[in-house]
């Protein structure tokens, strides 16, 4: 029977592997963390769910193999995406012959979920970061019935859960020579009941409910672009742009509270890879290359297998794709070499939470001066004069 314990990357695997469906994910007690939970009665030790888990048994590749490039795509593709518009163009690539595509979008109530697409329109909902852990949503059992139908399949994700994917299709025996896989490079995921505290205390704050959340935003704010924005969308039509020093979640996120535990303890932050490819930002490329803005948007990618070389190809010229040097590559990027640094403060943030609600939380963590909660205050009580006239 599957032991939990905080290196749990709540990666959900064990719960499609179980041939008796006695296992479900339950929120923790403390900051909504979801963490699988057995009915012992219906359990018949058969020890998949130990097998499956990509803790302790996941196939990493050699960085022998890695090639690096950076690319970008057209203004308009990399203003649409998080980063250079990589994955987006890879997806449509694939899309197009005949692939099926598994990405996370987010849900009507901005729940983020992996889900499944066979067009390009469906892909779309892929684009852009959501910080926040997904509901694999049975994908892993529903991948596993594409493969044996024959389907070609495409799926992206963080490294636990594509590690987590090989291991189910091994355990139930399926082929992965249709399976192109992508990890994301994650600094690390909050629970979706930390952002629904967030967007709940929004909503009260400026009367108005968050229909639309886009990290990563690429608009001007204060004249300039800024990764650490976004780009907020209200049911009322009405929009705007938050930074990190106002908006409570930007904040929380960016200093590293509240992060599943395990994120702490990461062991995929290596060199050695678990995907066909992995995607991230070419932080830092600039000092190698100046014409290259990674604030506007730069893919960095590393394609880790003869399978996606093959695919590759068929998106160089779609990404102006430059070789760049394997050894810069794994070094430039810290997630490549360590696992994420949480806040220092990290386990005071609970009993906070539960004192002061997630801002308040968020704002004595942070130290956010008593001036700019008034003007933040302020700000939201003008905001919502503006849109009642």
């Amino acid at each position: 029977m599957i032991q939990v314990g905080k290196d749990c990357t709540g990666c959900a695997a064990c719960i499609d592997i179980c041939p008796k469906g006695c296992i479900r994910m339950e929120e923790d007690d403390r900051l909504g963390h979801i963490y699988p939970v057995v009915d012992k009665e219906s359990c018949v030790d058969c020890h998949l769910c130990e097998n499956v888990c990509p803790v302790d048994n996941a196939e990493f590749i050699s960085p022998d193999y890695v090639k690096a490039y950076v690319g970008k795509g057209s203004a308009e593709e990399v203003f649409s995406s998080a980063s250079g518009g990589g994955l987006a163009i890879l997806s449509r690539s694939l899309i197009d012959k005949g692939f099926v595509v598994y990405g996370v979008r987010y849900d009507h109530d901005l729940s983020v979920i992996h889900d499944r697409a066979t067009t390009v329109e469906e892909c779309e909902a892929f684009r852009k970061s959501k910080y926040v852990q997904s509901d694999t949503n049975h994908c892993y059992r529903r991948i596993g019935e594409d493969l044996k139908q024959g389907r070609k399949v495409f799926f992206t994700g963080v490294s636990c859960q594509c590690a987590a994917l090989m291991n189910f299709l091994r355990q139930r025996h399926i082929p992965t020579d249709n399976l192109l896989t992508a990890n994301i490079l994650c600094h690390g995921v909050p629970s979706p009941k930390m952002f629904e505290s967030y967007r709940e205390e929004q909503k009260q704050l400026f009367g108005r409910k968050t229909i639309g959340f886009q990290f990563k935003n690429k608009r001007a704010f204060k004249g300039e672009i800024n990764s650490r924005t976004a780009y907020i969308e209200y049911e009322d039509g009405s929009s705007r742009i938050v930074g990190i020093k106002e908006d409570p979640f930007l904040s929380f996120y960016y200093h590293r509270i509240g992060y599943r535990p395990s994120c702490g303890s990461c062991r995929f932050t290596t060199k050695q890879r678990v995907s066909d490819f992995t995607f991230a930002d070419a932080w830092n490329y600039d000092k190698v290359d100046p014409s290259y803005d990674p604030l506007s948007g730069v893919s960095l990618i590393l394609v880790n297998t003869d399978k996606a070389s093959l695919y590759f190809e068929d998106v160089r010229d779609a990404l102006n794709v430059k070789s760049i040097s394997k050894e810069w590559a794994l070094n430039s990027q810290g997630l490549f070499n360590h696992p994420t640094s949480l806040h220092p403060r990290d386990e005071e943030f609970y009993a906070l939470f539960e004192e002061l609600g997630f801002s308040g939380a968020v704002f004595k963590l942070t130290k956010l001066s008593l001036f700019k909660r008034v003007k933040r205050k302020v700000y939201a009580l003008i905001n919502n004069v503006m849109n009642t006239q």
